[in-house]
C-alpha cells in the first residue's frame, strides 16, 4: 500500500487562469490557526510556539529562538518606521489590484456606467486598445490607502492588509473614488504630469470622501498640497472643480492638524 504523500501548501490564490498544484491545499493567514482553538491554549507553549493577545485584543505569536514576535494586525508604532509603512501600502495595494473584488469594480464601470472610452481622446473605444483604469486627478490609490488606514488607526480599529484593502474596496464600491479610464499611453503621460485630468473626465462622488475623511486629510500637508495644486489649476478655463474644492469641503485649508503622522 503506497504511503499517502502530505499535502502541498500555496500561498493565497493562483493568480488568474492558473490552476493550483495537485493535491493542494489553498490558505490565508485567516485559516493557518483556528483563532477559537487558538485562546483555548493561550499562554502556553504549542510545538515550540507561544500564542497569546495584547491589551489591545491584537493577536501575537512569538517562539523562544525567534528574533522577533509575529502580530496578525500592524500595531501603529511600527509605522514609524517607513520601510515597514512602504511595504505595508504596496501589500495592501498588490491585495486590492489582484482581488476579484477589483475587477469586478472595473467590469461594473466598463459595463454599467459605460466607461468604454478613454478620457482624452473620446473616438477610442475599448475594443480598439485596451483602457487602464486611473485614480485621480487628485488622489492617488496610494493616497486612498493612507487615509483609510489613517482613519482606522484614529478610530482604534484592528488593522492588518486585508483590513484596509476591505475599506477601500467598499469606498470604490460605494463611487467615492474618483477614477478615469486611459490609454496606456495616455495613462502614462497623466502619471509623467504631461497630461492633466479634469474632474469633468472622472466618475466618483470625491466630494463626499473628503467629506467623510477631512480629519485625516487635513492632518497630511502632502495631501493638502495635492488639493491646492488642482485648485491653482482651475485658474486655466479648461479646468473645472465641479463645486467640489470649496472653503465648507474642508476644516482648514492652510493649516494642517500639528500632530506628526508618518504613514501620509
Amino acid at each position: 500500500m503506497e504511503e499517502e504523500q502530505p499535502k502541498k501548501r500555496y500561498r493565497l490564490d493562483p493568480l488568474p487562469g492558473r490552476k493550483p498544484p495537485p493535491n493542494s491545499t489553498p490558505y490565508t493567514p485567516m485559516n493557518l490557526f483556528n483563532i477559537k482553538d487558538a485562546k483555548d491554549w493561550k499562554g502556553n507553549d504549542y510545538d515550540g510556539v507561544k500564542f497569546s493577545t495584547t491589551k489591545n485584543g491584537n493577536f501575537k505569536i512569538n517562539a523562544k529562538r525567534a528574533f522577533y514576535a509575529l502580530h496578525y494586525y500592524i500595531e501603529p508604532k511600527m509605522l514609524f518606521d517607513t520601510r515597514i509603512l512602504e511595504q505595508f501600502v504596496h501589500a495592501t495595494k498588490q491585495t486590492i489590484r489582484h482581488s476579484k473584488v477589483y475587477e469586478a469594480y472595473i467590469a461594473y464601470l466598463r459595463n454599467d456606467v459605460g466607461l468604454q472610452f478613454d478620457a482624452f481622446n473620446g473616438n477610442i473605444h475599448q475594443d480598439m486598445a485596451k483602457l487602464e483604469m486611473h485614480h485621480g486627478p487628485l488622489f492617488t490609490i496610494t493616497d486612498y490607502i493612507k487615509i483609510i488606514l489613517n482613519w482606522q488607526l484614529d478610530n482604534g480599529v484592528l488593522t492588518n492588509t486585508f483590513v484596509v484593502a476591505h475599506q477601500v474596496m467598499a469606498e470604490h464600491a460605494m463611487n467615492n473614488v474618483q477614477v478615469a479610464m486611459l490609454t496606456k499611453n495616455n495613462h502614462a503621460l497623466v502619471h509623467n504630469g504631461r497630461l492633466k485630468l479634469d474632474m469633468r473626465q472622472c466618475w466618483g462622488d470625491i466630494k463626499t470622501f473628503l467629506m467623510k475623511y477631512q480629519k485625516q486629510i487635513n492632518g497630511s500637508p502632502f495631501l493638502l498640497g495635492k488639493i491646492h495644486k488642482y485648485k491653482d489649476q482651475l485658474i486655466d478655463p479648461g479646468f473645472h472643480d465641479a463645486g467640489i474644492i470649496t472653503p465648507d469641503t474642508m476644516i482648514n485649508w492652510s493649516k494642517p492638524e500639528e500632530e506628526y503622522r508618518p504613514w501620509l
